[in-house]
């Protein structure tokens, strides 16, 4: 029996399911796994013989771009008879992957001297530790709480940078955004 019919994955983080038997086998019972997903590798599960312990599988995305298909399981292959040939209860898993993806809520602002104005920034997923972006505004751009944007482990909810302009004269700024840091290797981008 394999123990999931869906799949829901985030750039490189692992997800495991379980395989078990439903019988002792006489002999190892090899099962393959292939994808339709760029970035899963296919990979065989072995079930030993003389036990019906859950075999756990492991699988991770490499590819950190928003995907979905499926993770295939072939017959099995046994010198158990009774296992040779046999199909998994459950022969296709349905995969989802999400991209990661730090999003900014506008492009462009326009604001005047003096007044307060702000955007956000959004992670696409949840990171599993705090991620950091640290921002150098142009002179006349002042980040009001820190140059710092700070996104929280385990939310993807928005974060607002409010900021205002201190020159009062008519003028462009670009704010670059940078790479964000994190001990998250998926959002180490």
């Amino acid at each position: 029996t394999v123990s999931v019919t869906t799949l829901n994955m985030v750039y490189k983080r692992t997800v495991t399911f379980t395989v078990t038997p439903n019988a002792v086998p006489s002999s190892a019972v090899t099962v393959s796994l292939s994808t339709s997903i760029g970035g899963i590798s296919g990979q065989t599960i072995t079930l030993p013989a003389g036990s019906m312990t859950p075999v756990v599988v492991t699988v991770v995305c490499t590819n950190n771009a928003a995907a979905s298909g499926a993770i295939s399981l072939g017959a099995a292959s046994s010198s158990d008879a009774l296992f040779n040939g046999l199909m998994p209860t459950v022969t296709s898993i349905s995969v989802t992957v999400l991209a990661v993806e730090i999003t900014v809520s506008t492009g462009t602002v326009s604001s005047i001297y003096g007044r307060h104005f702000g955007f956000t920034v959004t992670p696409t997923v949840a990171p599993t530790s705090a991620v950091t972006i640290t921002l150098s505004p142009p002179t006349g751009v002042v980040l009001i709480n820190s140059n710092v944007i700070t996104l929280p482990a385990g939310s993807s909810s928005p974060v607002t940078v409010p900021f205002y302009i201190n020159i009062n004269s008519a003028a462009s700024y670009t704010l670059l955004i940078p790479l964000a840091s994190s001990s998250d290797s998926a959002f180490n981008l």
